[in-house]
């Protein structure tokens, strides 16, 4: 038979949203397993006894050894004080930095001091013989299975265990989109907040920005005056054209064509400001993602608030954005 060599680590990448059916399942599983590791921790103790009695069979005459026999291997003994190594411990830690500790997550569920409090992270460990399984999954989106420490164990007893929690995990973790979301949501902070406040900052300026409005201003005097120079001077628009000359050295303002031009401007970049603020929030949504959400307490909370915001993010968000831009399209062919 083939053996693994351990320890073993296993790595996921999360967020993990854990209702109360799944922490039942994983309960179920775990019980399995124990039964399991009992009786190959037992079927090994035998094994070894055994087998240091037929090594020895002339000094014991075929007769087999008192447990208190001092010539008994320090191994054996070693392998029963193992036997007594038989621990499930399950624990939930919640954002308030306590804990709660409990055989199964049944109890914990059931523990009225979970009532106010919001889990951030569960972990499981086992202990059997010499069996030692360690799992955590917590609200930064890491997951781990640990199968420790240096010895050997039948294979296809930890790949039937390991293939049931992985399965377990892989049903709790969101799906690759919204993964996809969380790895560029954790790396955006670097640069993300100072880059929505330039855009926004941008875009204001781009709209109230003096300068670009000025030049179009003198652009619309220019304008006006070669329209009367193309018209022909004469002495009823001479004074306009003097006037317009004037003012475009002068720098006067005329109220009406100035704000006519500031007007103009502002729409001609209106689209240009509402897509950096579509950005900006595109950034922002991006820097608010899902984080790990277990149902005990208020948790539940939690969960149907982030199965809320990624339905909007997914479905509603876009279509906001979308919507406009068909209306938009499709009233321009009514014009048409």
């Amino acid at each position: 038979m083939a053996e693994l060599i351990f320890p073993i680590e296993k790595e996921f990448t999360g967020p993990f949203f854990i209702s109360i059916e799944h922490l039942e399942k994983l309960d179920e599983i775990i019980s399995k397993y124990v039964v399991i590791f009992n009786e190959y921790t037992e079927k090994q103790i035998v094994a070894l006894r055994e087998k240091y009695i037929k090594e020895n069979v002339n000094k014991f005459k075929g007769s087999i050894p008192s447990p208190n026999d001092s010539s008994i291997d320090k191994y054996i003994y070693q392998m029963e004080d193992l036997k007594s190594k038989n621990e499930v411990e399950v624990s939930v830690r919640f954002h308030s930095k306590k804990s709660l500790i409990g055989k199964n997550f049944r109890d914990i569920l059931t523990d009225p001091a979970t009532k106010d409090e919001i889990p951030d992270e569960i972990s499981i460990n086992i202990v059997n013989g010499d069996i030692d399984i360690a799992i955590k999954l917590d609200r930064h989106s890491r997951g781990k299975i640990e199968i420790d420490k240096n010895f050997r164990t039948p294979l296809p007893l930890f790949q039937e265990f390991q293939y049931e929690i992985i399965n377990w995990i892989e049903k709790v973790k969101v799906n690759k989109l919204i993964t996809y979301w969380c790895n560029i949501g954790r790396i955006l902070p670097i640069f993300g907040l100072p880059l929505i406040t330039f855009m926004i900052i941008w875009g204001m300026n781009l709209l109230n920005n003096n300068d670009s409005i000025n030049e179009a201003y003198k652009g619309a005097l220019k304008n006006r005056i070669i329209k009367i120079v193309e018209n022909g001077i004469t002495k009823d628009n001479e004074p306009k054209a003097i006037e317009y000359i004037l003012a475009l050295n002068t720098g006067y303002q005329y109220k009406d064509i100035y704000k006519e031009c500031s007007q103009n401007y502002k729409a001609k970049n209106s689209n240009s400001y509402l897509y950096m603020i579509i950005l900006a929030l595109i950034l922002q949504i991006i820097l608010y993602y899902p984080r790990t959400a277990i149902e005990i307490g208020r948790g539940k909370q939690r969960l149907k608030a982030w199965n809320i915001w990624i339905k909007f993010v997914t479905y509603g968000f876009p279509t906001l954005i979308v919507l406009p831009i068909l209306l938009n399209i499709f009233s321009s062919f009514l014009v048409k």
